[in-house]
């Protein structure tokens, strides 16, 4: 069952490269090749070698042990190796990395922890996939559709900040949707509760804007907009508005759930995430977020975090989306060069159609089969997630059940327990 030995030296060589351009320690490396070989004495690998290679690289790494910066004593999971690029390096897709792990996990007697650590990985690809759908059309009816806008280079040689495009708040609130996600693990392939949750975040990206007297990034056909925006004597308001109501009523949200979510569990976090000085602005609004001497730093910052999470836990990027939307923008501007106006490039049918493939990776090389990251109607339609409406009306259902929603104490999903009225939730 083995290869021969100009094919085993090659897969070998093709090992060490891949080893080299992951930056990965000898330990895991070793392991992953001992475990590589031990496999392909005992079955037959059909396929690409590099993509079992991957598999097992894949485990070695969740195997490995890194301590951490000025804790000698303290030891972190995972060699801090990224999945997405490893993905990459060996043009794995990502369902193609899901089928032949849970291979790999029965050829190699994988433990149930880690074969619920693959399928909690799938799961959580598919809600993001889901999430991110939803995401763009809610962000179009906030916000100016975001094109590929480069910033207008200055001609002084001194580096000034620029006003935030549509775009890059675009990459803003997905970014800090996913960090703060990350940090709810238990809730991480929850699609109800996930939805909520990028609600909340949309809710205060939102006032942010409004604060800010970004006129230039409204929406003016949003019916979210203050009482008297537009107006000669408009002026921006001083406490942050809510537009929970309004995204849940056009987007299918749970407005009791979401209210609870932002309130306990959406505050709560970026009030700490202001105390650690990861983001900058005005803690007691949580306002500030986009001002000309913050957003870039904000945007760096958020970044750093979820990247440290994401190497950290061996999760996949869910940034990728973003990555995406950003090549597809880029096509339709070479397909169609001339001033008049295209429909919206990032709409969920154009991310999620049986003919075009959801991610891909920058680089455009190769056949699409190894270069596509995944592609949505497989992996859904084979992942036990639901569908997002349905899971949201059978929400509702529940609740009328339970009697009258307004009598009862407002349930906080991510805690997954009562609490008592907060005052002033009302108008959350």
């Amino acid at each position: 069952m083995g290869l021969s030995g100009e094919a085993e030296e090659d897969v070998y060589i093709k090992h060490q490269d891949l080893c080299q351009d992951l930056n990965m320690d000898k330990d895991s490396a070793n392991e992953a090749w001992q475990s590589y070989e031990n496999i392909r004495q005992n079955y037959t690998l059909e396929g690409d070698q590099l993509h079992w290679l991957g598999c097992a690289l894949y485990v070695a790494c969740r195997k490995a042990t890194a301590p951490t910066v000025g804790r000698a004593n303290m030891l972190v999971e995972g060699n801090l190796v990224s999945l997405t690029r490893l993905l990459r390096l060996c043009n794995l897709s990502l369902i193609q990395f899901f089928s032949k792990s849970k291979k790999w996990a029965d050829m190699t007697n994988l433990s149930p922890e880690f074969r619920d650590k693959i399928n909690r990985l799938e799961r959580n690809f598919a809600v993001s996939m889901v999430i991110f759908k939803k995401f763009q059309p809610i962000f179009n009816d906030m916000f100016v559709e975001p094109t590929n806008d480069q910033p207008r280079q200055s001609k002084s040689k001194k580096q000034r900040n620029l006003p935030c495009t549509p775009s890059r708040v675009f990459d803003f609130v997905w970014t800090l949707f996913v960090c703060v996600k990350s940090e709810f693990p238990e809730i991480s392939d929850d699609l109800v509760n996930s939805y909520h949750l990028l609600l909340a975040c949309c809710d205060l990206i939102y006032a942010n804007t409004v604060m800010a007297d970004r006129t230039d990034l409204l929406n003016n056909k949003f019916p979210g907009l203050p009482r008297n925006y537009g107006e000669r004597n408009y002026q921006p308001p001083t406490e942050p508005p809510c537009i929970i109501y309004q995204l849940c009523s056009k987007h299918d949200g749970i407005l009791v759930e979401a209210k609870g979510i932002k309130e306990y569990c959406w505050k709560n976090h970026m009030k700490k995430l202001f105390e650690k000085k990861v983001l900058r602005g005005e803690p007691k609004t949580l306002s500030g977020l986009l001002d000309l001497a913050n957003f870039d730093l904000n945007l760096k910052a958020i970044n750093k975090v979820y990247e440290e999470y994401v190497l950290s836990v061996g999760d996949f990027d869910e940034r990728i989306f973003l990555a995406k939307c950003k090549q597809l923008r880029v096509d339709r501007l070479q397909c169609d060069p001339g001033p008049a106006p295209a429909p919206p490039v990032c709409s969920a049918p154009s991310i999620c159609s049986p003919d075009r493939p959801a991610l891909r990776p920058l680089n455009t090389t190769g056949d699409d089969a190894n270069t596509d990251i995944g592609t949505p109607t497989k992996l859904v339609g084979s992942t036990p997630i639901g569908d997002i409406s349905e899971k949201l009306q059978a929400k509702r259902n529940l609740n009328q059940q339970m009697g009258s929603i307004s009598q009862l104490t407002p349930a906080t999903p991510l805690l997954l327990r009562y609490l008592r009225p907060v005052k002033g939730v009302a108008g959350v």
